[in-house]
């Protein structure tokens, strides 16, 4: 009994080292689609960044995980990667932004938010509106330093 268990362990194991960095990020899609704030979905985009450490979809998704769960500050690091691996993606940007762009950020963290507000239009951000109420949100709180 005690190997059986532990042959289905290490074929587990196996099974997860097979997968690749694309399917990890599918499989949380998939769980996604359903449960949007699923304990899952952070394992398998973890897995995913183990196996691709610049695997951009699993950044990008594991930070809107991170602010949908109201971690927001542990997104910042994987927008920053996502950010140096692709440069020109405004959805990255305005991402960030919105992360920084909060009543009790540091001057600098708002400066920030307005540098990326801009560089996300500079990449095609489109929705004009959303970037027109971040940018007041932003000019709101650095009048408050």
């Amino acid at each position: 009994m005690k190997k059986l268990v532990l042959l289905l362990f290490v074929l587990s194991v196996f099974n997860g080292l097979s997968q690749s960095a694309d399917e990890f990020v599918q499989q949380s899609d998939e769980i996604a689609a359903a449960y949007p704030k699923d304990a899952r979905i952070k394992g398998l985009l973890v897995k995913a960044l183990r196996q691709d450490p610049n695997h951009e979809a699993a950044l990008y998704k594991l930070a809107q995980y991170h602010i949908a769960g109201n971690t927001d500050i542990e997104a910042l690091p994987l927008l920053n990667t996502a950010i140096a691996i692709n440069p020109t993606n405004a959805n990255y940007y305005w991402l960030r932004a919105k992360v920084n762009i909060r009543e009790n950020a540091l001057k600098e963290d708002l400066l920030q938010a307005k540098e990326d507000l801009n560089q996300a239009i500079v990449n095609g951000f489109e929705d004009t509106a959303r970037i027109a109420k971040a940018e007041n949100y932003v000019n709101l709180f650095i009048s408050k330093y």
